[in-house]
């Protein structure tokens, strides 16, 4: 039997997370780019954004470009990461990831900025 995965506000991704749900408006794209992957030993391909709810935002990866999110849209993510680079957590949508456009709208003005 699946059970149901709660979504979680971005206030709570800063620890270590697998395979979560989230929430969040897409606030900003910052780059893709090519990296190499120590684990799969191979080139792939990540678009880095800067995601938000009403509790915070956060950085969002991308790999492989798989998924191509808008500006100004809010999605909900289903079976994404929360890994840490450098200290900053960051949400990990990868490959086998759902991106879905959310029922509900999270509006600019409900965002909070402090929480980078």
């Amino acid at each position: 039997m699946l059970r149901s995965r709660r979504t979680l506000k971005v206030v709570n991704l800063r620890k270590k997370l697998k395979r979560i749900n989230v929430l969040v408006k897409i606030l900003e794209k910052k780059s893709t780019k090519e990296v190499f992957s120590k684990v799969t030993r191979k080139y792939h391909y990540i678009t880095e954004y800067v995601a938000g709810d009403e509790t915070g935002i956060i950085p969002l990866v991308v790999w492989n470009k798989s998924k191509n999110l808008q500006l100004g849209k809010t999605y909900l993510l289903k079976n994404v990461d929360i890994n840490f680079y450098n200290g900053v957590p960051k949400i990990i949508v990868r490959d086998d990831s759902l991106v879905m456009p959310a029922d509900q709208d999270i509006d600019f003005s409900q965002i909070n900025t402090g929480n980078a």
